[in-house]
């Protein structure tokens, strides 16, 4: 919102300064574009002036990966319990990629280069995972310098206390790559089983709007029925899986693993249902019905398997 305010201003604010000897004249005062919503460091040795002044005058074009990265920090921070509190920043100097700053009056500011940023959302446009991966990598160490450790340095101990930071958030990076792909508006290249489930599902109206008592329409809305819903199976199973590689990234968090062990039952539940689906249920109702009702499903399915952990104990 101050950002907002600030570009309905214009570019540079103009501030009247008193008057001087020389004379009654305004002038303009270098200000931070992004007001209180972010920090904002310029190097003057290590990053170019004309570049600099650019950044500043297309400030709102950098609103969302300050959102991506200021959400970013929050996730992991949330998830590791660190208390300080901080706000986003921008550093442009070519020789940082990350700086974490704190003032005498409290102000921690967790900076990031933006045009590192920018080069790899542009290097990795349909592989939101790797930009998360990228978010995720410099919040862990920028906030494990937050986290009590300002000017220590890079020690063996700093090292210790980022990978475990690393670990204990390694599951977030999907929820981080889905966020990426929504903030930064990426337009991600369907998949070959997505296509594919379009490709059957326009066959298969098609199919039922010829089939009236047609023996032979009707066999071919089956054989369509049957080949749709073993793509729902197989993309089911591709999401499964995912799932069950984020879920590796943190074996030392149960809460975590509960999570993610009830949405693979749930995910494998219901490829089985559409692989061999009961008479007169269609893939379609019951992927809407699992998409409307998957968070009731979740805490019946965590309740279900805590209670089969009580009994196992």
């Amino acid at each position: 919102m101050q950002a907002a305010a600030t570009a309905r201003l214009g570019e540079q604010i103009l501030v009247l300064v008193p008057a001087t000897e020389a004379g009654e004249r305004r002038r303009k005062r270098k200000r931070n574009p992004f007001g209180g919503l972010a920090g904002l460091r310029i190097s003057k040795r290590n990053y170019d002036r004309r570049r600099a002044g650019r950044f500043k005058k297309t400030f709102q074009r950098w609103i969302p990966h300050l959102t991506a990265w200021d959400a970013t920090l929050r996730l992991v921070a949330a998830e590791a319990r660190i208390r300080r509190r901080f706000k986003p920043g921008f550093v442009l100097d070519d020789e940082l990629l990350g700086l974490t700053t704190s003032s005498t009056s409290g102000t921690n500011v967790v900076y990031l280069h933006p045009d590192r940023f920018a080069q790899v959302v542009k290097a990795h446009k349909q592989r939101p995972l790797a930009i998360a991966a990228f978010l995720h990598g410099i919040a862990c160490h920028e906030l494990t310098h937050l986290d009590g450790r300002m000017g220590e340095g890079h020690s063996e101990a700093f090292v210790a206390a980022r990978e475990d930071l690393g670990h204990a958030t390694g599951h977030l990076l999907p929820a981080i790559a889905v966020l990426v792909t929504k903030v930064l508006g990426l337009k991600l290249k369907p998949s070959q089983e997505q296509k594919l489930i379009a490709k059957l599902e326009r066959q298969l109206a098609r199919a039922k709007a010829k089939a009236g008592g047609s023996s032979r329409a009707s066999a071919e809305v089956k054989r369509l029925t049957e080949e749709l819903a073993a793509a729902h199976a197989e993309l089911a199973e591709a999401r499964a899986e995912s799932a069950r590689v984020a879920a590796a990234a943190d074996d030392n968090c149960p809460s975590c693993r509960t999570g993610d062990t009830a949405d693979r039952v749930i995910d494998l539940a219901v490829a089985a249902v559409r692989s061999s689906p009961p008479k007169g249920v269609e893939p379609e109702y019951l992927a809407g019905f699992v998409g409307r009702h998957r968070s009731h499903l979740r805490g019946l399915v965590q309740g279900a398997l805590e209670r089969r952990r009580g009994a196992g104990r």
